[in-house]
């Protein structure tokens, strides 16, 4: 039986639970981020990349939704990083934090092409071994890993209410 999580497709925009409303989401949040952390580490060192992938998409989409909430000072909702990234572009000011959003955009180009074309092959292109998409696959997850740490740093550098971190900086 598939596990009942509502669809991407429903119509009605799903609200993100925001921290600081008193119902327990920053709580809630902090303990998914620590699960999360250890889970991508595990899936790396154990050959699952496509899988530390998916995770480390997943906090870095909630801490930009989580950015941009607070830049349009209101509830986006959940959006996909394609989305995301634009949006951000067009409000952010925080310099450092715009360069990790291009990069995002980098990193979500390589993550596709990884993902997407493990046994795709291009007409004219040189040869790639399935090692050598297996190689592409897990730096993809590395600096995907290192990208959602430096986002969640660099989007709770910004709010003062945010006091402790789930990920360590490097």
């Amino acid at each position: 039986m598939l596990a009942k999580f509502p669809s991407m497709n429903d119509e009605k925009i799903r609200k993100r639970g925001q921290a600081f409303e008193g119902k327990g989401y920053g709580t809630q949040r902090r303990i998914l981020f620590t699960k999360a952390r250890i889970h991508i580490e595990r899936s790396i060192s154990e050959g699952y990349f496509c899988e530390a992938i998916a995770i480390a998409e997943s906090i870095i989409s909630d801490r930009l939704e989580s950015r941009l909430s607070f830049l349009e000072d209101k509830n986006i909702g959940f959006l996909t990083l394609g989305k995301l990234t634009p949006r951000l572009l067009k409000l952010e000011k925080d310099e450092k934090l715009r360069d990790l959003i291009r990069q995002v955009e980098t990193w979500a180009k390589s993550r596709n092409r990884a993902l997407h074309e493990m046994v795709k092959v291009e007409a004219d292109e040189e040869e790639r071994s399935w090692e050598e998409r297996i190689a592409h696959i897990r730096n993809s997850a590395i600096d995907g890993y290192k990208l959602a740490k430096a986002i969640y740093h660099g989007v709770a550098d910004l709010n003062p209410r945010h006091m402790d971190r789930v990920f360590p900086r490097s």
